[in-house]
């Protein structure tokens, strides 16, 4: 499982990061040559990093439920923990880099360093510090169902939040 995770964060993150930049660099190239501000290229990028995580989140939701979705138990063991637990961690982790991307361009020079500590922090706040325990406690006080339920729900909010998040960019190009 872990051998899964450093893979497809390291795959995942490089590729992530690989095709925004493909997406961006007619953007880039314009903004050379005067074409377009500074300013905008920061909103096309913002926007192409928000819409990049909405359709990776929904893959990674796609993989996650379906992997979880396979009856049987021989199946299930092949489907989910070698297919859908590394399509979900690799398209979980190729919107680490866009998300880099759409963080730097939304603040000063000045303020990078805070903004990514700041960022990291309210990750591990509202990720992965009360997961274990909460996710722990609805396995052991409810059943394994609930739980996952539980960990689909926060995904899909993840993705809501991605949405709106690309609909705001969006308006400012």
């Amino acid at each position: 499982m872990a051998g899964i995770t450093i893979g497809c964060g390291f795959t995942g993150t490089i590729i992530g990061s690989l095709i925004l930049d493909k997406n961006l660099k007619k953007y880039y190239d314009a903004e050379k040559i005067n074409e377009i501000s500074q300013e905008k290229l920061k909103f096309i990028s913002v926007e192409k990093s928000s819409y990049m995580l909405l359709i990776v989140m929904i893959l990674a939701i796609i993989f996650a439920v379906g992997g979880s979705a396979i009856g049987q138990f021989y199946y299930y063991i092949i489907g989910y923990a070698i297919a859908a637990i590394f399509l979900f961690a690799y398209f979980l982790y190729r919107g680490k880099g866009p998300v880099a991307i759409a963080m730097m361009n939304c603040v000063d020079k000045e303020m990078r360093g805070q903004a990514n500590a700041v960022a990291i922090f309210f990750m591990h706040m509202f990720g992965d510090f009360p997961a274990p325990f909460f996710i722990g406690f609805l396995f052991d006080t409810f059943s394994i169902y609930v739980g996952v339920l539980v960990l689909f729900s926060w995904l899909g909010f993840a993705v809501i939040m991605w949405g709106i998040s690309w609909n705001i960019s969006v308006r400012y190009i």
